[in-house]
């Protein structure tokens, strides 16, 4: 049967479309993720059929973020098709053909389905809601509909009608080709009909459509928002697979880099971005899939983990016995694209104590066989070499703790009865953080009874149904040293139980919040929340490789409908003068409105899966004060920390061949962030993926250290666009704000 198809495709009677690996969700998946969909899935179609896919198919994805136009097109996605904005529940999107235009400018021509019903104007009640169907049955009652409920009449003179059932599978049947076949011919009151292929529809009626009306910004989903925080497993460990996948490419790809000898695992890596693409399907990480699909996909993200952390290993391994001179060396590994300060630790035996390249004694603290410690100035994609000792030291303590107070180097703290935070006083600022009357880490169980699509939506009653947490909480100092101190609570509500661990840091403004939840309740949803002493009418948002902008009120139908949006490392709400984040290792699900931000935690649905996010789970998040917006305030950097720490390394054999301080790469002046590191594909070569977060533009500086032979600015998919000149390990690349820009560093002869 295959074959037939196959052979059907050849003649052109088969059209295969898509773009992507799998129907892929876009709003959850990370920006390196929905590259690689388009990388593999492209490569696929024309390995396969012979075919370059340009059409963006995603009938039934639950909204689509401000960054992708500019990752379609990078990809070589000239169109974009789907169905779901039709099922927003408040606001009707106002068109169905337009340009999607980017956070960078770039526009995608965008075409939405508008299969319908016909409605009569005699018809009685009339409908309530804008909902648009993927599944197209070719009666004239469809047909009629869907030229109906078409909203570019003046635009367009012919629509897109699919027909088949596409849900669940099942195609076209034999009654939908004979309808086809009657009304081509034409009948009187009814649009005539043609076949054609989607590509060659969207062809013609880009061609005739010359000037289309432009959307800017996000496609948000009034609907389904519940998908952002349903399956919260899954959720966690898609993202660890993201991240593990940052580290481990980049490891193995600087061990590669130094010695070309060392192999690069692409057929690992291939095999394990293929299963967490499959695994990032729009009714899988959404938490919309019936309890099996699950049985097989956390086994599935574990392995996945698993083969990242195995290739990662091997890659510091093999450096860390190049780099270190001695058994008592320890090497310490910085993946993100900034010098870094930060806590990391090692296995140090009998010795207490590590001291930098001057024999400075570094700020640790010993607990069973570990050191932890803070390893400073480690440079950008690189290492830093230092030495354990024994030096013994006693510090005046930083930390006072005195139920419910707590000061440190940079707040004074007071808890409630109930364990959040009734003031938090930032003593660099000068300032509160909280406003007046306010509190912070305030956990709500709000009723989650949504009308329909259990696991989909957000039941409106939490707004105002909610159970109070009627018990005291209290604090015991867990460990306490001079990096920080970390307070423990336990606590039981409902049937649910809780245990919190806060860290303040001393070298760090970021105030760490790690929750372990066994979790036994039916149709709640806990969040978190803090009430900020700031005001601004808008807020940022860390999304795939970008930063968008969201109002914080609710002036129109528009604003107010966005209640809960996706996000995924950050929230930010700042002032001119200061700003408070809010951050987050894996969740999705986020509220910034008024001086409220919120993050949304745990639901309990009973449909499709009816023991969904039911057990044990574990949370970190964080809360950032900072000055100026979120830029100066370096949350873009405290984002990607959280998720990325520092790796210390011990090896038994040192041999010392490589410098004690190396960095890969860094651009200069800031305002770029290096994101990939990576191995191209199918070229002996590095591919670096390089983003205007916060929306810069100018011309930046790339430094590298090592021997460049050629330097090119590739797509997304590795072709190359445009070679650049190399003078002195650098080379100089013009962006524009928000840009993605993929640099390919040859570094031998090809």
């Amino acid at each position: 049967l295959y074959e037939r198809i196959k052979a059907r495709i050849a003649e052109g009677r088969w059209e295969v479309e898509g773009g992507m690996w799998v129907e892929s969700d876009t709003i959850l998946t990370s920006g390196e993720s929905l590259a690689r969909q388009f990388y593999w899935g492209k490569r696929w179609m024309k390995d396969e059929y012979g075919k370059d896919s340009v059409v963006l198919w995603l009938p039934d994805c639950f909204g689509f973020p401000a960054t992708l136009p500019q990752i379609m097109k990078g990809a070589g996605i000239s169109y974009f098709v789907t169905t779901k904005l039709g099922w927003n529940e408040t606001n009707r999107f106002p068109h169905d053909v337009f340009a999607w235009q980017g956070l960078d400018g770039s526009r995608i021509f965008s075409y939405f389905v508008s299969t319908t019903d016909y409605e009569s104007l005699a018809s009685y009640p009339k409908k309530t809601s804008h909902e648009t169907t993927y599944n197209g049955v070719l009666t004239p009652s469809q047909i009629l509909g869907t030229r109906q409920r078409f909203q570019d009449k003046d635009l367009c003179f012919s629509n897109l009608h699919l027909y088949g059932y596409g849900d669940g599978g099942g195609g076209p049947t034999k009654q939908m080709l004979e309808n086809h076949r009657r009304m081509k011919a034409g009948i009187p009151g009814l649009p005539k009909t043609y076949s054609s292929t989607v590509r060659d529809f969207l062809d013609k009626t880009k061609d005739d459509v010359q000037s289309p009306p432009v959307w800017e910004g996000e496609l948000y989903l009034e609907y389904h928002r519940g998908t952002y925080t349903t399956m919260a497993e899954v959720k966690r460990l898609n993202r660890l697979c993201e991240q593990k996948a940052f580290a481990s490419e980049f490891f193995c790809a600087l061990a590669w880099a130094l010695d070309a000898k060392q192999l690069y695992p692409h057929q690992s890596f291939e095999q394990a971005w293929k299963m967490l693409a499959l695994n990032q399907f729009h009714d899988i990480l959404p938490g919309s899939s019936i309890k099996e699909v699950y049985e097989t996909t956390i086994p599935q993200l574990q392995q996945i983990a698993d083969t990242f952390d195995e290739a990662a290993d091997r890659a510091r391994s093999f450096l860390a016995s190049n780099i270190a001179k001695t058994a008592e060396d320890v090497v310490v590994f910085n993946t993100l694209d900034f010098e870094r300060s930060d806590v990391c630790c090692v296995e140090a035996a009998a010795l207490c104590s590590i001291h930098d390249e001057t024999g400075r004694r570094l700020p640790s603290y010993k607990q069973g066989s570990k050191l932890h410690f803070i390893a400073c100035n480690v440079p950008s994609k690189g290492w830093k070499r230092y030495r354990l000792g024994n030096q013994q030291s006693q510090s005046d303590p930083l930390f006072s703790w005195d139920e419910p107070k707590l000061e440190t180097p940079c707040y004074e703290v007071v808890f409630a009865a109930d364990g959040s935070l009734a003031r938090l006083y930032d003593k660099m600022q000068q300032r509160e953080v909280l406003s007046e009357g306010g509190r912070g880490n305030v956990f709500s169980l709000a009723v989650d009874l949504p009308k329909e699509y259990d696991a989909w939506n957000i039941g409106k009653q939490g707004a105002v149904m909610q159970y109070a947490l009627d018990s005291e909480v209290h604090y015991r100092v867990l460990s306490c040293s001079e990096l920080g101190i970390t307070l423990e609570a336990t606590w039981k509500w409902l049937k649910s139980t809780y245990c919190q661990q806060i860290t303040f840091h001393a070298h760090s403004k970021r105030i760490d919040f790690n929750l372990h939840v066994d979790w036994h309740e039916d149709h709640l949803m806990l969040r978190t929340s803090f009430a900020v002493d700031v005001r601004s009418p808008r807020a940022s948002y860390d999304i795939a490789y970008g930063v968008c902008e969201r109002t914080t009120h609710a002036n129109t139908s528009w604003d107010e409908v966005q209640f809960e949006v996706p996000a995924h490392k950050w929230v930010d709400l700042s002032e001119k003068t200061h700003g408070v984040a809010l951050l987050s290792r894996q969740s999705y699900g986020y509220s910034a409105k008024g001086n409220m931000l919120t993050l949304s935690l745990l639901r309990a649905p009973a449909y499709p899966n009816p023991t969904a996010d039911r057990g044990t789970h574990d949370f970190c998040y964080a809360l950032l004060p900072h000055e100026g917006g979120y830029e100066q305030g370096k949350v873009i950097e405290e984002g990607y920390a959280l998720h990325q720490s520092l790796v210390a390394e011990r090896s038994e054999q040192s041999t010392g061949l490589v410098a004690g301080q190396f960095s890969l790469a860094k651009v200069d002046p800031a305002g770029v962030v290096i994101e990939t590191i990576k191995k191209c594909e199918e070229r002996p070569s590095l591919i670096l993926r390089l983003i205007s977060m916060a929306g810069r533009d100018g011309r930046f500086t790339l430094h590298f250290p090592l021997a460049v032979k050629q330097a090119w600015v590739c797509n997304l998919i590795e072709q190359r666009l445009e070679q650049l000149p190399v003078t002195a390990q650098a080379v100089k690349i013009a962006m524009k704000g928000h840009e993605i820009v993929s640099v390919e560093l040859v570094l031998n002869d090809e």
